[in-house]
């Protein structure tokens, strides 16, 4: 794979983006999510279902060493540019869920179908392999569908907040609309509606010349309904038909939708108490002052968004594991930091932390300040994504390939 980074991984969404001298499909084959796609595609589902990681990463001209750490990385990366402009094959409804991605109903090409089964595929193994999560912020409909969940008000909420609101109201209106009524809510309505592409789509054969009228309008409500619901249906079909690869599909109706978005997903925010429980010690004691800042930093100071960031930059990913079972015998480790050994006074909080990533592993500096602490992780952590400083024959190797 090539990172495109210069650094192991972590690429600039924007600047990505802002290519314009290179053919559209050819920037979506450089992407992370490109580049995997095309090496899962036709891979044999039983070669993949593998008890630590699915395949090992080698990142082109760099000397990260795979242990954990890059297939980590890469997974990351995939899913963050799955979820955002670069690539056309998810939408972020403009009333929805507040940060919430819902397949993209125009994405529905023979290729792009075939990605969202690939997609699919990793989800799958995600619901096998317990430790293993990646970060997807899909939509409750999404979620629902895939485990066969009926959908309701709520969902059609969840798309849309808007049409939510307007087919309430003219269930409730009932038969006391008049068409003075009607034409102030839908003014020169026909049968058509825009789905999340942005794409006006007919309801019914014709419906762009079929005008809404106090005679047919619960009609009209009853197609708006169905039609914001299923607008994305062929996309999760392929996606089922992915995770299908990997696990019966017969049991995901034994999950609710929310259990089925935890074994994904694992837990959105980092629940610092957990990841405190889950820390070991080494060559440094929870006690100790430069420690308890440290947590002190996480707990109080981070936004969600930050402790997801520390999170990959520490270990990879952006998400913990479900629950504290499936972390298995994984845990965070605190270390000495090398570089500042010996270091005394104020110098020392000019030190950065260092992570180990394959091994969910931080260099944390015997800072004396918390405001440098925090500062100094925050750098860290937005500017140092690279996992390129593995000295083995592997990452020597991909130096050179």
């Amino acid at each position: 794979l090539h990172s495109g980074t210069g650094g192991g991984g972590g690429g600039d969404m924007d600047d990505l983006a802002a290519v314009v001298d290179v053919d559209r499909e050819e920037l979506e084959r450089q992407t992370f999510w490109g580049q995997l796609f095309e090496q899962l595609e036709g891979a044999p589902p039983d070669k993949l279902r593998r008890r630590d990681q699915q395949f090992k990463v080698r990142y082109a001209g760099e000397s990260g060493h795979d242990v954990g750490g890059l297939y980590r990385d890469l997974l990351t990366n995939a899913m963050e540019e799955l979820l955002s402009p670069i690539l056309p094959l998810f939408v972020m409804p403009e009333d929805g869920e507040p940060g919430k991605w819902m397949p993209n109903p125009g994405a529905s090409s023979p290729g792009q179908l075939r990605q969202f089964e690939a997609l699919g595929l990793i989800m799958g193994y995600q619901c096998l392999s317990l430790s293993n999560t990646v970060g997807l912020d899909l939509g409750r409909v999404v979620w629902k569908r895939l485990v066969g969940e009926p959908l309701n008000d709520d969902d059609l909420k969840a798309i849309s907040e808007g049409q939510h609101g307007m087919v309430s109201y003219l269930d409730s209106a009932g038969d006391d609309m008049d068409a003075d009524d009607l034409d102030d809510i839908l003014p020169d309505a026909t049968f058509v509606d825009r789905d999340l592409s942005g794409q006006a789509r007919d309801l019914v054969p014709g419906g762009r010349d079929k005008p809404v009228t106090v005679a047919n309008v619960k009609e009209y409500v009853r197609l708006v309904r169905q039609f914001t619901l299923s607008q994305s249906d062929r996309q999760l079909a392929a996606m089922r038909t992915g995770i299908g690869r990997m696990v019966p599909l017969r049991v995901l109706p034994l999950f609710t939708w929310q259990e089925m978005e935890r074994l994904v997903v694992g837990i959105s925010d980092v629940d610092v108490d957990v990841l405190q429980r889950k820390t070991q010690y080494r060559g440094v004691s929870e006690t100790d002052e430069h420690v308890q800042l440290f947590w002190q930093v996480l707990r109080e100071d981070f936004s969600v968004d930050d402790r997801k960031q520390f999170l990959k930059f520490a270990w990879g990913r952006t998400s913990l594991p479900a629950t504290e079972t499936d972390w298995g015998a994984t845990s965070f480790k605190l270390t000495p930091h090398q570089l500042s050994d010996g270091v005394t006074g104020d110098a020392v909080n000019n030190h950065f932390p260092v992570s180990h990533t394959c091994f969910f592993q931080l260099e944390l500096p015997k800072y004396t300040r918390r405001e440098a602490l925090r500062d100094r992780l925050l750098f860290a952590q937005r500017n140092c994504a690279g996992i390129d400083f593995d000295d083995t024959a592997e990452g020597r190797a991909n130096v050179s390939m």
